[in-house]
């Protein structure tokens, strides 16, 4: 709808009306490393004069709602006007959704909307700097339903005030219209059908996109960053905050990219008390879980953002001190009684002029699941007195964390679980283990794993008693610690073997190694019928909607495939048991002939292998990338339109009718869909949504 056709369509609200901009007087200036110099006031700015289009807000009760500002822009304002340091921004309210959520489809937005919001930024003093452009959906960020992780951010957005690339008013406007579209996304959407009020059984109808409004948001290189939680959202101890930390930007601690340094602030009121007293009669307790972190995120002077690598250091050094963990722990509580409940603090600790690494807050929302603290912890708030049962327990992600990085769901982990508990039941099974010492050990298998705070980790001390139950038991643990990346040995060595046990030991190595050099001399031919059987059960059901499948059915399908595939998983087991033997001998060789090269030399000399299937999309994917960068049409295409499901539509399907524009991408993105469809980051987890599930992805 262009201009002219809305005016005739009635009188509408001016577009400046839809636009907040909350009191810079109430909001103490950060500032920015990637500052640009000032500039004058727009054409048509008073310097100085009020913007009554765009009103200033210091009246608490003057806040407009969620249902104006949606959950972040009004927390945000709630913050302000709390008297905590928030960075600068302003809010596109959600009528504008409602007026031009449709103008995605052109790719860009009236130019009288974005004179408007060209001079709210000016009336902010955010022109010129790195924007983070955020969505503030009506139900984000409430009570009911959080939405985290359902829309999307656009970071690095400027606005320039001589319209130069890459502050165009086009880069703001594609920003924008790229937040309103993930309000229609499928996971939005099913997020919002499951979170809402329950509906009639008769009702059919499809969820509607959540209103959305957009927070412009200045960014801040920050030092340190992370999470707080007023209470421990795990056990649920009310007198104890949780703040997990890293250095640099907090974007790879939210995505699970990057584990965080985990603090316990154990405050010295009664843990059943919400919310805390007023006053601590004594200083909190901290204990602290440290991470070591390769590198951070940081932002760079274009705005964009740099990973640089960190140095190792022995010990790990914390992120935060114990002075600023328990600032960080107060403010989350402070704001919890402020506003009457649990709150889920995202901070950042900014390099100032006047003092050193001072606090800002980023966003804050309720924790909307909080599970009543047991009689156990209620009684017992000591973390120290919180251990499962008397036996040690060492948690260890070194190896596991590529295949499930960051927090995953129950039902994830427990289809791992018991996945590793029937594979290894079939490895030893292979390697001549009795069934009476299996069944003897099967809490061993049931264990392998651990879900610990929302992630998988190796159960160590069971892999410990899985090759302990193998002839050679020294020779293959240090195979495995080498396999599994285990830093750290464990240090307690197995008790000693019985008068006659090492000769026995013997015979057991002679009889496995009989067994492992005739599966050796069968694996490629066992290799050739695992994949023959792996073909002919997956690919009937490649381009099958199993949606359309019964409950009872798709249960039935799962034990079939479980019955042909996980049960018969011979030959990738002893594939990778040789694997782990030749990858040890490796290293060892390495270390004995070449002791002055790194230790990472054996993984380097590996990286030339070729014929790793494993590799093959990121080639095709940069492949891909190089049509599209000869292609200055299609190039032309990607940037016009933000709503990447439409964009595919118009690829894959054409619009309107037409035939597809780039007959040569399409097919290079098909046959992309067809061999790599299920391969993407985080690909085990079933929570994950593959490029096959939704190509837009």
């Amino acid at each position: 709808m262009t201009d002219s056709e809305r005016d005739s369509a009635g009188a509408p609200e001016p577009e400046s009306s839809w636009i907040f901009c909350p009191d810079p007087e109430g909001m103490p200036p950060i500032e920015s490393t990637s500052r640009t110099p000032s500039v004058p006031a727009p054409d048509g700015v008073p310097a100085s004069d009020p913007t009554p289009e765009a009103p200033s807000v210091r009246d608490p009760e003057a806040i407009p709602g969620v249902q104006a500002l949606g959950g972040k822009g009004h927390h945000l304002t709630r913050l302000l006007m709390a008297g905590v340091r928030v960075p600068p921004f302003v809010v596109l309210r959600t009528e504008a959704f409602r007026a031009h959520a449709s103008d995605r489809e052109a790719g860009t937005l009236p130019s009288s909307l974005l004179d408007a919001l060209r001079q709210a930024l000016f009336r902010a003093g955010l022109e010129g700097i790195p924007l983070a452009v955020r969505s503030s959906a009506a139900d984000e960020d409430g009570a009911r339903a959080s939405f985290a992780g359902q829309f999307d951010t656009v970071l690095g957005v400027r606005w320039e005030p001589d319209g130069t690339e890459p502050g165009s008013p086009d880069e703001l406007a594609r920003a924008i219209l790229r937040v309103w579209a993930s309000a229609s996304s499928d996971h939005a959407l099913a997020y919002r059908s499951t979170s809402a009020p329950a509906t009639p059984p008769d009702s059919a109808a499809t969820p509607k996109p959540v209103p959305m409004g957009v927070v412009l948001q200045s960014m801040v290189d920050a030092d340190a960053s992370g999470v707080a939680f007023s209470v421990d959202p795990v056990q649920g101890r009310r007198n104890v905050a949780v703040v997990s930390a890293i250095r640099g930007l907090g974007e790879p601690l939210v995505s699970g990219d990057l584990d965080g340094d985990t603090y316990e602030v154990q405050f010295p009121d009664d843990p059943r008390d919400t919310p805390a007293h007023p006053t601590d009669p004594s200083p909190p307790r901290v204990t602290s879980t440290l991470s070591p972190q390769p590198h951070m995120l940081r932002l760079t002077e274009g705005g964009g953002t740099q990973v640089v690598e960190i140095t190792a250091t022995d010990p790990p050094q914390p992120v935060l001190s114990t002075e600023e963990t328990v600032e960080i722990a107060r403010m989350a509580r402070d704001l919890a009684r402020s506003f009457g409940t649990p709150q889920d603090v995202e901070w950042a600790l900014v390099e100032d002029v006047d003092a050193p690494r001072s606090l800002v807050v980023l966003q804050a929302r309720p924790i909307t699941a909080l599970p009543d603290p047991s009689p156990e912890v209620a009684a017992s708030p000591d973390p120290d007195q919180l251990a499962l049962s008397a036996e040690r327990r060492i948690w260890d992600n070194s190896n596991i964390i590529e295949s499930y990085s960051g927090v995953t769901t129950p039902l994830t982990f427990s289809f791992a679980r018991s996945v590793y508990r029937d594979v290894y039941v079939q490895f030893c099974q292979l390697l001549g283990v009795s069934e009476t010492l299996l069944t003897e050990q099967r809490h061993v298998f049931a264990n392998m794993l651990g879900l610990v705070r929302g992630r998988v980790y190796y159960n160590l001390l069971n892999w410990y008693r899985l090759i302990a139950l193998l002839p050679g038991y020294d020779a293959n643990r240090a195979f495995m610690e080498r396999m599994m990346g285990v830093e750290e040995a464990l240090g307690d060595p197995p008790p000693p073997p019985r008068a006659g046990a090492r000769w026995r030991d013997l015979g057991r190595v002679v009889r496995m190694v009989g067994r492992m050099a005739r599966e050796y001399r069968r694996l490629d031919r066992e290799v050739t019928r695992f994949h023959a059987r792996l073909e002919s059960e997956l690919a009937p059901l490649a381009h099958e909607n199993l949606g359309e499948r019964s409950p009872d059915e798709l249960l039935a399908l799962y034990r079939h495939l479980e019955d042909t595939l996980l049960h018969h998983w011979r030959a990738p087991l002893v594939n990778d048991f040789f694997a782990m033997i030749v990858f040890g001998v490796l290293g060892r060789l390495t270390e004995r002939w070449l002791p002055d090269e790194p230790p990472t030399l054996a993984n380097d000399l590996l990286c030339g292998e070729g014929g790793v299937i494993s590799t093959e999309p990121a080639r095709r994917i940069m492949a891909l990338a190089r049509t599209v960068r000869n292609d200055d049409a299609l190039l032309a295409r990607l940037r016009a339109q933000p709503d990447d499901t439409r964009l595919w539509k118009e690829l894959v399907e054409g619009a309107d009718g037409r035939e597809p524009p780039h007959p040569a991408f399409r097919a290079e993105l098909l046959r992309y869909l067809d061999d790599f469809g299920d391969r993407c980051m985080n690909e085990l987890k079933l929570e994950t949504v593959t490029p096959h599930e939704d190509p837009a992805f």
